[in-house]
């Protein structure tokens, strides 16, 4: 997937929430994978969702977020961290094996189950505003509105950073969600970038 996105930015896949949970597969809130436990836990991180990054769906990558909703001087705060580059101290991505929803953990998400389907791969129109809300790969279009985070996004494609996922919050093609939303009205944009270690990863809320 990642070779597929390097080598044409506009290529991306549409996704969708769907009715229903899903143990497997693409899919966000509700409980996060069996034995998958986030580096640097605290009372605030709960689990986003999981994305299969490999083409037979061996391995997957789960997203985990720490933001602070409520103390303005924390500097976890959600709306102190617009337009910046963040990294693991408040988004941690995880890649494992594929494997099924725990039946508890102490991370569970405060937005319910729900399964996530994949549109067939596409091209990103040259007009942003008849964009997916949410997709695998593409351009970040919705940083164009934003001078700020534009220049963000910029200086990390140039550093290498491929842009992996954008979620909106939900809209026209999903169900209706149930449950705390973790962005708000804010669009949250995955950039990931292999390194001699692994991957590096920044997130963008815009």
């Amino acid at each position: 997937m990642l070779t597929s996105l390097r080598s044409n930015a506009r290529r991306c896949w549409p996704l969708h929430i769907a009715e229903g949970d899903s143990s497997l597969g693409f899919r966000i809130g509700g409980l996060p994978p069996l034995g998958i436990v986030p580096e640097f836990p605290n009372e605030r991180t709960q689990y986003f969702g999981t994305f299969p990054i490999s083409e037979g769906r061996t391995e997957e990558m789960s997203i985990f977020c720490a933001f602070d909703y409520l103390d303005y001087k924390n500097p976890c705060f959600f709306a102190r961290n617009i337009h910046k580059a963040i990294g693991s101290e408040l988004v941690q991505c995880l890649f494992h094996p594929a494997a099924a929803r725990a039946e508890a953990s102490p991370f569970q998400s405060e937005l319910e189950g729900y399964r996530v389907t994949v549109g067939q791969e596409t091209s990103d129109p040259e007009d942003p505003s008849t964009g997916v809300p949410h997709k695998i790969g593409g351009l970040p279009f919705l940083d164009y509105d934003h001078p700020s985070a534009r220049g963000v996004s910029a200086d990390l494609l140039a550093d290498g950073y491929l842009h992996l996922l954008q979620w909106s919050f939900p809209g026209a093609g999903d169900c209706r969600v149930k449950g705390n939303w973790p962005f708000a009205n804010y669009s949250f944009h995955l950039y990931l970038k292999l390194t001699e270690g692994g991957f590096d990863h920044k997130v963008l809320l815009v």
